[in-house]
């Protein structure tokens, strides 16, 4: 984490997680490889009782490819509007659900579609709802905003802006916002320093896409991680991947995902490496105006063969999480909790 790879600590960040894990199962000795090209390697080797095992992680990034290209889709659509919405007071929340990929529609579809229809509604009501997509608006609730103004200030951007402007916090959904107000900064620093202390007017929209190509797109599938973790597992020792990757898109994809995960795992080829065990852990953090962090996590794993016995990391969870909240672990995976 201190030489090149410093901008991007994720993956070894995620392999101190997976030591971790491993410790807390008991192992005698977990030991990090150092690479050594062109020879492949995996990061660690754990030790439990007489076994030896050989582990490979693989980080995915935070978004998928799909993912960023369609939120800078977004970004170029809303920005031919948001002039239009500032120059004509909008000042409303608008609920947008596409129904089909947003590069299949013009820069300009807001404009368009949406923005000449705004001066004839009367919200809270759904304006637009056909194959394309559905729309719904909401006022401003300037009221309960500046209610929290005249208390605190509140650190710009932040998730306790979405939740001042927009009214809720959805975070596997995209969020936009023009705000028009009064900012300070506290004391003389100057970079992540701004607070928003008053608004005069304000504009968003929570957006998503469910159409069944951009759900495929997003659920990016392990296969080509997994062929990768594998090549680096030694000849003829049992091997362990441990995949890390986060949910930031919603129940659709993950449900999209786990099928991939699964049909992947199930089909795949180790090419006569002794591929024991293979876990994705799945992550997904929020920063609530009333915590400091909460991350969550659900953690999928496969018996590639299953006469090799028990599992030799029953407590697999790379995060130390409290077992006490009864209604979480009702339910089996983080993405259909109520978001924190």
């Amino acid at each position: 984490m201190l030489t090149k790879e410093k901008q991007q600590p994720d993956g070894a960040l995620f392999e101190l997680l997976v030591g971790l894990i491993w410790k807390r199962n008991g192992a005698s000795d977990v030991e990090f490889l150092n690479e050594a090209p062109p020879q492949k390697q995996p990061d660690l080797k754990a030790s439990i009782g007489k076994n030896t095992w050989y582990i490979e992680c693989k980080r995915l990034n935070k978004s998928s490819e799909y993912s960023q290209n369609e939120r800078q889709k977004w970004l170029r659509m809303w920005s031919r509007a948001r002039d239009i919405l500032y120059d004509g007071q909008y000042d409303v929340v608008l609920d947008v659900v596409f129904h089909v990929e947003l590069n299949s529609l013009p820069d300009d579809f807001l404009v368009k579609e949406l923005c000449g229809k705004l001066a004839l509604v009367n919200p809270p009501c759904t304006i637009i709802s056909n194959e394309i997509w559905d729309v719904s608006v909401a006022p401003i609730d300037y009221d309960s905003i500046r209610e929290h103004l005249s208390h605190y200030l509140v650190k710009y951007p932040s998730d306790q802006i979405i939740e001042l402007i927009g009214g809720r916090r959805e975070p596997n959904r995209g969020f936009t916002h023009l705000v028009k107000g009064r900012f300070k900064r506290l004391g003389g620093g100057i970079g992540n320093n701004r607070f928003l202390d008053e608004v005069s007017f304000a504009v968003a929209a929570y957006w998503s896409c469910d159409a069944e190509r951009a759900v495929e797109r997003k659920a990016r599938d392990i296969r080509g991680h997994l062929a990768e973790a594998v090549s680096q597992l030694p000849e003829n020792k049992p091997g362990v991947v441990h995949v890390g990757l986060e949910t930031l898109d919603g129940d659709l994809v993950e449900i999209e995902r786990y099928k991939r995960i699964f049909k992947s795992v199930c089909e795949f080829d180790s090419r006569g490496k002794d591929l024991r065990w293979v876990y994705c852990h799945l992550f997904q953090s929020y920063a609530p105006p009333s915590d400091c962090w909460i991350i969550d996590e659900t953690v999928y794993f496969f018996n590639r063969i299953d006469q090799f016995g028990l599992e030799p990391i029953p407590n697999n969870s790379a995060i130390v999480m409290k077992n006490d909240d009864t209604e979480a672990n009702n339910v089996p995976v983080h993405w259909l909790r109520p978001t924190p």
